[in-house]
C-alpha cells in the first residue's frame, strides 16, 4: 500500500490549483509551451490530491497528513 503523506487540507488546495489551472488553459486561444506545462503540473496535482502522495514531499521529509501512527496508508483517521 501507499503510504500517505498529504493532508486532506493540501489535497483540496492541490485540486484546487489544478482545476485553476485547467480552466486557464482551456480559456487560451493557443496551446504554447506554457500552457502544456500548466497542464502537465495540473495533471500531477490531481494524482497527488487522490492518491494523497506526494513524491517530492516524501524526498524532502515532509509529511502533512494529520494522521497519528502511520495510520494513513490504511485511510484510517485518528
Amino acid at each position: 500500500m501507499i503510504d500517505k503523506n498529504l493532508g486532506a487540507l493540501e489535497r483540496v488546495v492541490r485540486l484546487t490549483l489544478a482545476a485553476l489551472a485547467s480552466l486557464w488553459i482551456i480559456s487560451r486561444p493557443e496551446i504554447g509551451l506554457l500552457e502544456c506545462i500548466a497542464g502537465v503540473a495540473a495533471l500531477f496535482l490531481v494524482l497527488n490530491a487522490v492518491f494523497g502522495r506526494c513524491y517530492l514531499w516524501s524526498w524532502l521529509g515532509l509529511n502533512s497528513c494529520e494522521c497519528a501512527n502511520d495510520r494513513c496508508d490504511r485511510g484510517e483517521l485518528h
